[in-house]
């Protein structure tokens, strides 16, 4: 796999993990308390319980915001970090695959994806008809 491509699933893998988060919090019991009791900063500033996030919130958390969340959340509910992470991992787009989360979290308009004629062979792939 190449550099570029290892550098395009982290970007994806990135944006997508808060809604993996939350959709772990909302289905595994041993989790259920974190969802109305964890604030998020949002990209505007403003901070919201993850309860109340709606996906585009999710979607649009700050890099820093985003790599912050598990650490977070063991430090703060008194969890150890690579068991919230194993309870974590059936719910990443790695493991359910980007159509899952969509459906999941009802987004209806996928996003598109500029691909230039040297693009990876995995775009088509991964962005299946999105990919322009």
């Amino acid at each position: 796999m190449s550099f570029y491509s290892v550098l395009t699933y982290a970007a994806r893998n990135l944006k997508f993990y808060p809604l993996a988060l939350k959709r772990a919090i909302e289905n595994e019991p041993c989790l259920a308390h974190v969802v109305t009791h964890f604030k998020l900063r949002l990209c505007t500033g403003e901070e919201r319980f993850l309860a109340d996030c709606e996906a585009w919130d999710l979607l649009n958390l700050t890099p820093d915001e985003v790599l912050s969340l598990l650490t977070r959340i063991a430090e703060t509910f008194g969890l150890s970090s690579p068991a919230l992470q194993g309870v974590l991992n059936k719910h990443l787009i790695q493991t359910t695959g980007k159509e899952d989360l969509e459906k999941y979290f009802r987004i209806q308009c996928s996003p598109q994806y500029l691909c230039p004629n040297t693009a990876h062979y995995s775009w088509p792939k991964g962005a299946g008809e999105y990919c322009i």
